[in-house]
C-alpha cells in the first residue's frame, strides 16, 4: 500500500512540476556508457606468451542522433531538424522526464512526458511526444498523449518507439502524426527523433 501510494504522489508532483520553472538535477555528471575490449593473449613460434590488458572506452552513442548541449531540445521529424533553445518548464523524478520547451521567436513548442523504465509503470501514463510549429505551415506532430488516444483515424502504430533518461537529460525516438491531417482524413505520419536537456 505505501508503495501505490508514493507512486500516486510521485505521479501527481511531475505533472506539477511539469508547469513550475526548470529545475536542478544532480544526474546530469552521470559516467556515460563503456565497452570493455577482453584481453588478448598471444603466443609467438618460439613459444612466448604476452598477454595485452582489456582496455574500456566509452561509448559516443550513435553519429545519427540528435544531440543538445546546456538547456534545450533537438527534435528531428521526417529529417528536418528543429532547435529550441530554452526550457520553459523541466523536471526529473524516480527515472521520469517532463519537460516543455520552446524556441526563442516562439514558433516551435516541443512537450515531452516519460515514465520510468523498468519495474511497475502501471500507475504512470504512457509516454507522449509534441511538436507544434506555428507560421505559414503550421504542424502539430504527436504520439502518445489524451488527444492522440480519443482521435479516431490515428494509426495504431503512432507511439513513443522507445527513450532512456540520464539524470537531467533524455532522448528516444517516436512515430509521430500530424494532427490536421487526422482531422482531415489523411493521416500523414512520419519519424522523429529527440534529445532534451534541462541544462
Amino acid at each position: 500500500m505505501a508503495t501505490r501510494t508514493w507512486k500516486t504522489i510521485a505521479v501527481a508532483a511531475l505533472a506539477a512540476l511539469v508547469l513550475a520553472a526548470c529545475g536542478d538535477d544532480d544526474g546530469a555528471g552521470d559516467d556515460a556508457p563503456t565497452t570493455t575490449t577482453a584481453a588478448a593473449t598471444t603466443t609467438t613460434a618460439a613459444g612466448d606468451t604476452t598477454t595485452a590488458a582489456p582496455t574500456t572506452t566509452a561509448d559516443d552513442g550513435a553519429a545519427d542522433e540528435p544531440t543538445v548541449a546546456g538547456e534545450g531540445a533537438t527534435v528531428t521529424v521526417a529529417g528536418e531538424e528543429f532547435v529550441l533553445d530554452s526550457a520553459i518548464s523541466c523536471v526529473t523524478m524516480g527515472g521520469a522526464f517532463g519537460g516543455v520547451f520552446g524556441s526563442a521567436d516562439g514558433s516551435l513548442s516541443f512537450h515531452v512526458d516519460l515514465p520510468p523504465t523498468g519495474g511497475d509503470t502501471s500507475e504512470w501514463p504512457p509516454p507522449s511526444v509534441r511538436l507544434d510549429i506555428e507560421g505559414d505551415e503550421e504542424r502539430s506532430w504527436r504520439a502518445g498523449g489524451e488527444v492522440v488516444a480519443s482521435m479516431e483515424g490515428v494509426p495504431t502504430t503512432v507511439s513513443v518507439l522507445g527513450y532512456a533518461v540520464e539524470g537531467s537529460t533524455a532522448t528516444g525516438s517516436a512515430l509521430v502524426v500530424d494532427l490536421d491531417t487526422v482531422m482531415a482524413g489523411e493521416p500523414q505520419t512520419a519519424e522523429m527523433d529527440f534529445a532534451v536537456s534541462c541544462g
